[in-house]
């Protein structure tokens, strides 16, 4: 009696493990007769190629110009001090190619303090913009997704991006920047858009 109720036992568990592997099996074929559709987007040019973003960069080469310019004159001084500094070596002229000589040092202080404030807030600015219109196209991307029945959307954009080779079919960054101008359209949008 006891070797009878062993081998029911095992029989049973022989029965629930079929089952599972059944099951399991059943799982695994649905899943790969199932059409898994993929999409590749460039997210950065998708980000750039709309045309909000376009004309805020406009905008912001039109609000750092004038600093721009600052930097410019900043240079030509420098180069004015340099000349200066080449041309004239006699002793006469010691005194006044010392004082020379510091307000070109000077200048070039004062150029450089300018130029890292200068790029760090043209930076910030881009990066304000991008990230608002990033978060913008993000929502597009899924909503498209489902729409169009893509599984997955693989960012190619990037040097370590894990995509090799894409092909134009499954490319939808043209269609999420159409998606996007239609839904944030942008008066009088540049073809610009990068700042120096």
């Amino acid at each position: 009696m006891h070797s009878t109720l062993l081998r029911l036992a095992v029989f049973s568990m022989a029965c629930i493990a079929g089952t599972s592997v059944v099951h399991i099996q059943t799982s695994t074929e649905k899943t790969a007769s199932r059409n898994v559709k993929i999409g590749v987007i460039d997210l950065r040019v998708t980000i750039e190629s709309t045309g909000e973003c376009k004309k805020a960069l406009a905008e912001l080469q039109t609000q750092f110009a004038q600093r721009y310019k600052e930097l410019e004159s900043l240079n030509q001084q420098i180069a004015a001090v340099r000349n200066k500094l080449q041309s004239g070596s006699t002793l006469g002229q010691a005194e006044e190619l010392a004082q020379a000589s510091r307000q070109g040092q000077y200048l070039a202080v004062q150029l450089d303090l300018k130029n890292k404030e200068l790029n760090e807030d043209v930076r910030a600015a881009q990066s304000e913009v991008e990230d608002r219109v990033g978060r913008r196209v993000k929502d597009l991307i899924s909503r498209y997704s489902r729409e169009n029945g893509y599984a997955t959307v693989l960012d190619n954009s990037t040097s370590n991006s894990v995509v090799v080779y894409c092909s134009d079919d499954i490319d939808i960054t043209r269609d999420i920047v159409r998606l996007y101008d239609e839904a944030y359209p942008s008066k009088g949008t540049t073809s610009e858009g990068h700042l120096h």
